[in-house]
């Protein structure tokens, strides 16, 4: 099932058990409100799948504040996942 929200195409609209690592990763350089947007989902469903991937927060707001703190530190899903 697919429906058209604004000038994108969700593929998953009512279908969070089929958002996969990969789909949410397409929207780590986005804030969260814009991934919920995309995807189909309210936030808590959001966060729901997040953390199922084994992700603790939204990486969007991470990026924006390592870039801030650490302007050459880069961040990736990896660090994401199994912080040090």
């Amino acid at each position: 099932k697919e429906a058209t929200t604004g000038n994108s195409v969700s593929r998953h609209k009512g279908k969070p058990n089929e958002i996969t690592l990969r789909d949410l990763s397409m929207y780590f350089d986005q804030p969260s409100h814009i991934a919920c947007k995309e995807l189909g989902v309210c936030g808590t469903t959001l966060k729901k799948i997040s953390r199922r991937h084994g992700l603790r927060c939204w990486p969007y707001r991470r990026q924006t504040t390592t870039r801030i703190v650490h302007p050459s530190r880069p961040t990736s899903v990896h660090s994401l996942l199994n912080p040090s």
